[in-house]
């Protein structure tokens, strides 16, 4: 780690998760860094990051095994000679229910066919581009998903959602559904990425939080929260990954 002397600010619009929540927590003791992070949806954050309203922008693409429209609206405004992306994880995301998944519950086909009370994300996140592509995927209309209009904010709101018996099923990450002790079955593996502008790579705040991503401390934080695979933390790709992300 290097010598930090003076303290830094970075402005982070990003997609809810619960890592990067956590990691944030520890940069100003460990990393003299400061990140103002405003949790939002991947479209709203990409839009604060290319207007040039904060310095990085947090959003999260399928994998494998969906379709790419997703990939295109995350590339929206990005732009190959002015952006890179950083690496931050893979994250697990699937369907939470409750102990035990009593109603046996597998796909969003059984959703529909048991008229679950479902609880969806806000429109404009990532997690419900992906709920609408496994929709559309499986042939689901969403006029049988009962609950389909009531939206929460943070993958922990709707797992908190479930635990309290306000709904039956909702979708979002395995370590939310952890937290709850809730059941969760796995319907994507996805990778959430950073982006940030070329010549501020090697700007001190966004050195320092590469740096950061690479350490061993980053490897134990996300060791705490199921789901997560860090391996390629902290390097630096162009906008090319996030096409490639669909054959790793």
């Amino acid at each position: 780690m290097e010598g930090h002397s003076v303290r830094q600010l970075l402005r982070v619009a990003a997609s809810h998760d619960l890592l990067l929540s956590a990691l944030a927590s520890e940069l100003p003791s460990r990393y003299a860094l400061d990140l103002d992070l405003s949790f939002m949806g991947s479209v709203p954050a990409i839009r604060e990051f290319v207007a040039g309203r904060v310095e990085m922008g947090g959003f999260h693409v399928p994998i494998a095994g969906l379709p790419r429209a997703e990939h295109a609206v995350m590339l929206r405004g990005l732009r190959a000679s002015r952006d890179r992306l950083i690496r931050f994880a893979d994250r697990d995301q699937g369907l939470i229910l409750p102990p035990g998944n009593p109603m046996k519950v597998k796909s969003f086909r059984d959703i529909a066919v048991q008229r679950l009370r479902f609880i969806n994300r806000q429109p404009g996140s990532g997690t419900r581009l992906l709920i609408d592509a496994m929709l559309d995927r499986d042939g689901v209309d969403r006029s049988r998903i009962v609950g389909y209009g009531n939206a929460e904010f943070t993958h922990r709101a709707v797992a908190a959602t479930i635990a309290s018996g306000g709904a039956d099923v909702a979708f979002g990450l395995r370590a939310a559904a952890a937290e709850h002790r809730l059941a969760f079955i796995s319907l994507v593996r996805e990778r959430y990425f950073l982006a940030v502008r070329a010549g501020s790579v090697e700007k001190r705040g966004v050195a320092r939080l590469i740096d950061a991503l690479q350490s061993a401390l980053f490897a134990r934080i996300a060791k705490r929260f199921a789901g997560y695979e860090t391996a390629a933390a902290g390097a630096i790709v162009g906008l090319d990954a996030i096409a490639v992300s669909d054959r790793t």
